[in-house]
């Protein structure tokens, strides 16, 4: 094996405490891009793995062969609810050697696409692996006038950390049986669940100090991260992803407001901030930033979502959560004030 240099990474090795488990992960990614292994014959050009939404790229990689490439089908920071797949993408879809879908539970226009273009025998559904109970699921595409906007299912899979242990590990038999995996794969997939381990042990122990407050998000992403760490929503700003917010919606936003005592409202990249931004005028809150899809980088999605998170939630009033590191290299974006 040759000597490995990495190029620079957001984390480095001498980072402490939440850096370095960053570190694993992205060192995971690297030593994927960068180890040589079998030379694959395949005149047609690198053999192709699309995953659905981009943070995966991160957890699909290091598991998978020299000269696969690995690309999300929606693009980095887009939001697949509503997304309109163009040609290129659907010709994509018919040429991949693996496409890793969410399942119809994220986007059913991406599902029905990926079901006309893609052969059933080269799709990897994730709800499917993770064994999800999607049957009391609805369209998100459906009229919603008289509806109390309720998913049975948080389709938002990948933002669990516990979730993502049984995906990959799932994903690495199927990508060794495909011929797609990498030689040492079994070695790179300890090294992932490793990582993922402790992003999930990293939420628990930041979190656990708020057990039982509520938080106002903007639309419904964030539930399973909540049940997993005994947080609770209080109200989804945005019911409907594709919809903007009634003033039904604001009405018992402000409600849940007053109850919970919340003092933030987690906003999303993806949608207008309009009418989050004038609850949060009109009530003294502060509007802080969460992103359910972010970049390719699945680790640097987690820890800034949960930077983010311990922010929102301390201004409730003060936990036992111990100050971040002065060394911790902190989420690119500042959040937007209220």
């Amino acid at each position: 094996m040759p000597e490995l240099r990495p190029p620079s990474c957001e984390y480095n090795l001498n980072m402490s405490p939440r850096p370095l488990f960053a570190a694993t992960a992205c060192l995971a990614l690297l030593l994927a891009a960068l180890i040589p292994g079998c030379s694959r014959s395949k005149p047609q050009g690198p053999r192709v793995v699309l995953v659905e939404v981009a943070p995966l790229v991160t957890l699909v990689t290091p598991l998978v062969g020299p000269g696969v490439d690995v690309r999300p089908i929606v693009p980095a920071g887009v939001s697949p609810h509503g997304y309109q797949l163009t040609p290129s993408d659907a010709a994509a879809l018919a040429t991949a050697d693996l496409v890793i879908t969410v399942g119809p539970i994220l986007e059913p226009a991406i599902a029905r696409a990926i079901e006309r273009q893609t052969p059933r025998d080269r799709v990897f559904e994730m709800a499917a692996a993770l064994e999800i109970d999607t049957g009391d699921l609805h369209d998100h595409d459906h009229d919603h006038a008289d509806h109390d906007h309720s998913h049975a299912v948080d389709p938002h899979l990948w933002l669990d950390p516990k979730l993502m242990l049984t995906f990959v590990n799932a994903l690495d038999a199927d990508l060794a049986q495909r011929g797609l995996a990498r030689p040492e794969h079994a070695s790179y997939l300890k090294t992932l669940t490793a990582a993922i381990t402790t992003v999930d042990a990293t939420y628990e122990q930041r979190l656990t100090p708020f057990a039982g407050r509520s938080i106002i998000t903007h639309h419904d992403a964030f539930r399973r991260i909540a049940d997993r760490y005994g947080l609770s929503i209080a109200q989804v700003l945005r019911p409907v992803s594709s919809v903007e917010p009634t003033p039904g919606d604001l009405a018992r936003a402000a409600e849940a407001v007053r109850v919970s005592g919340a003092k933030a409202i987690f906003i999303e990249p993806q949608f207008s901030d309009a009418l989050p931004r004038r609850l949060a005028e009109e009530m003294g809150l502060e509007l802080i930033r969460l992103d359910p899809v972010g970049s390719e980088d699945w680790f640097t999605l987690m820890y800034a979502n949960l930077d983010y998170l311990v922010r929102g939630l301390s201004l409730q009033g003060p936990g036992a959560e111990p100050p971040a590191s002065e060394d911790a290299e902190q989420p690119g974006e500042e959040p937007a004030d209220g």
